[in-house]
């Protein structure tokens, strides 16, 4: 028997069916372009400022050292002190090896940031899971942790080890520690606290180190800041407090996730794949809350 939603899909117009087959085919092309284009002229950009991190650490003792030539904003280390920690060591191995495995390792990473979505809602999320798989491929490719840090946010922050993952994506991009506005919107002060408290530890050693203005300088991108700080801090504001007042729904991450690209000062097309943790929520918090008890069912259910 034929699903009503099949019925419904042979009686559109035929204009409207291409235009679906349209949209479908930008939403799903446009990212999976990207990775051929940087495929076909692989060069990890970013992956040079955590190559010249490790260097810079090794041979002056600040991983924050400016670089003698900078060519597009690199190599310029703009993470916390941890992460330039293993490229010390990476950055004595020959370079193509590191670029390769570098690469590998973020494409597995864009693969695990999109099961989740695909256990929620199956095959359903085929365009979606692509769109966002794509574009996490591509900033691998480019040499950005980015992949890395979406798939933990995906697998963590709505589990028992969610505030330490936060904790260490805003050890490298500051912003993601927004995503704790839906434990404050849920009243679960415990994990704010816990967040917090790991979180400090892994940023306050860049104390230690004289870090040049340029490392924090916000620099060309398409976030709202450029435009206007006060646009930027308003729209970031007004998101906050709609996730705060969304956190016990289905839609709690998801905002937080548009409240966190709303709140970059350094904004980038790939910053969209802050919304894939928010996208495989399914139930409510409240609603989670209130299943049953499984184990004290009766055994003959």
């Amino acid at each position: 028997m034929r699903s009503i939603a099949s019925n419904q899909s042979r009686a559109d117009p035929i204009w409207v069916r291409a235009m679906r087959l349209t949209a479908l085919a930008i939403v799903i092309g446009v990212p999976l372009s990207q990775i051929v284009v940087y495929t076909s002229d692989f060069y990890p950009r970013d992956l040079a400022s955590y190559l010249w991190a490790g260097e810079a650490w090794r041979t002056t003792g600040n991983p924050y050292t400016e670089a003698a030539v900078i060519v597009d904003d690199n190599p310029i280390y703009r993470y916390a002190p941890w992460f330039a920690i293993p490229w010390i060591w990476l950055s004595l191995l020959p370079t193509e090896v590191v670029e390769v495995g570098w690469a590998v390792a973020m494409a597995c990473c864009a693969g695990l940031a999109v099961v989740p979505l695909f256990r929620t809602f199956g095959l359903r999320a085929l365009p979606l899971g692509t769109f966002f798989f794509g574009w996490a491929v591509a900033i691998g490719l480019n040499g950005n942790v980015q992949p890395a840090l979406i798939a933990l946010l995906a697998w963590g922050v709505d589990r028992r080890w969610g505030p330490a993952a936060i904790a260490i994506a805003a050890s490298l991009k500051a912003v993601p520690l927004l995503y704790v506005l839906v434990y404050a919107g849920r009243r679960e002060w415990h994990k704010v606290l816990l967040t917090i408290a790991i979180t400090i530890p892994l940023v306050a050693p860049m104390l230690l180190f004289e870090i040049p203005a340029l490392n924090t300088a916000a620099g060309e991108s398409y976030s709202l800041y450029g435009t206007s700080p006060v646009l930027w801090a308003a729209a970031a504001g007004a998101c906050a407090l709609a996730t705060i007042g969304l956190a016990r729904t289905r839609y709690g991450w998801l905002a937080a996730g548009v409240t966190v690209l709303m709140s970059l000062p350094r904004a980038f097309i790939y910053d969209i794949t802050f919304l894939l943790p928010g996208l495989s929520e399914r139930r409510s918090h409240a609603d989670a809350g209130s299943l049953p008890n499984r184990a004290s069912e009766p055994a003959g259910r």
